[in-house]
């Protein structure tokens, strides 16, 4: 966690002399929302979303992107997973309606398709969930990456060993 605040603190700092930079915010909030995952803390978990959360607003304020759209339906997946100022429902209604807009922007981008997938894992079978309606989604995922070329050097390119993760448990799954 200690690391991820110092990289958050460093990225906050270089959007400070790039005020045009929207990667830096983005960044930040994806520290954030890794700080939250590694954290036990209900209240810190929240804390550290909120931060996330002001980051990715203050990238909006520069551009309108697909990523902006995907880091912000992964913030609304954590907030869910730890209970903290979200319901799993509403939750699995902003991820499904941030991810539908980022995929109206950029239908190729790989963590579209990991993320729907994980939202689909955890949410119960009687809902539509499961991890047989997850598994289609984390091969078009896997597929996606093959191709998928980040737009520069800089730009966000994460969700590849976690899906490879995900690709595991139904190949595991499958063969059961």
């Amino acid at each position: 966690i200690e690391d991820l605040q110092n990289s958050a603190l460093q990225f906050v700092e270089l959007s400070k002399s790039h005020q045009n930079n929207w990667e830096a915010m983005y960044y930040a909030a994806y520290c954030y929302i890794s700080m939250c995952a590694q954290e036990r803390v209900p209240a810190q978990k929240a804390i550290y979303l909120d931060q996330a959360q002001s980051y990715i607003e203050s990238a909006k304020q520069l551009t309108d992107n697909a990523e902006l759209h995907i880091l912000q339906a992964y913030l609304y997946q954590s907030r869910a997973n730890g209970n903290i100022n979200m319901s799993a429902s509403n939750a699995t209604t902003l991820v499904n309606a941030s991810l539908a807009e980022a995929e109206k922007m950029d239908a190729n981008n790989p963590r579209i398709y990991f993320l729907k997938a994980q939202n689909l894992y955890f949410l119960p079978s009687e809902a539509g969930g499961g991890l047989n309606n997850a598994c289609p989604l984390i091969q078009q995922a896997i597929q996606k990456y093959e191709t998928y070329q980040p737009a520069t050097p800089i730009s966000p390119n994460w969700g590849q060993n976690m899906t490879q993760e995900m690709f595991a448990v139904c190949q595991s799954a499958a063969g059961q």
